[in-house]
């Protein structure tokens, strides 16, 4: 095996263009600029979310699309249609739009945070393919792992691309 591979940080962030960084949950807490964060009531407990959601589900606050301009809380599962988000693609594509920082983010870092950082590079000027490139070139480069994108969602992006 490629002793490069061994010593990769699985969990580095990720600089995919654009100002645009997929991360970690724990790396939430580090991050100043703009964040959408993934998240999904499914798992085990609420160590899979990160400090942020922890504690507005803590506090009893709502989960569903803040009104605070610097945060978008966009609950989905891996691999569902995109359809089933509490927000809509376009939601994404606002929040995303312009040169500012964005931290986008799920647990890992690996799918969810991946492929809506799709939408964030399309509406940044990046055509979907160079897009979806980047994020896999980027995600090899740096952890020594292939982004897992999920057929339905990316075929709703790439439709949802051809009517920009």
């Amino acid at each position: 095996m490629n002793t490069a591979l061994r010593t990769r940080n699985h969990y580095a962030p990720i600089a995919i263009g654009q100002n645009i960084l997929i991360a970690h949950r724990d790396f939430c807490p580090q991050w100043t600029g703009k964040t959408l964060h993934i998240w999904r009531d499914d798992l085990p407990d609420a160590s899979y979310s990160c400090q942020f959601v922890q504690a507005r589900r803590a506090a009893g606050q709502s989960l569903l699309p803040s009104v605070n301009p610097q945060h978008l809380l966009v609950h989905y599962k891996d691999g569902e249609s995109l359809t089933t988000m509490n927000v809509s693609i376009e939601d994404i594509a606002q929040f995303s739009t312009g040169t500012h920082s964005l931290l986008i983010h799920c647990t890992v870092g690996q799918t969810r945070a991946p492929t809506l950082a799709l939408i964030a590079k399309i509406v940044r000027g990046v055509s979907v393919y160079h897009a979806l490139a980047d994020i896999m070139q980027a995600n090899w480069e740096t952890r020594g792992v292939v982004s897992n994108f999920c057929l339905t969602p990316v075929a709703e992006i790439f439709a949802w691309a051809e009517t920009r």
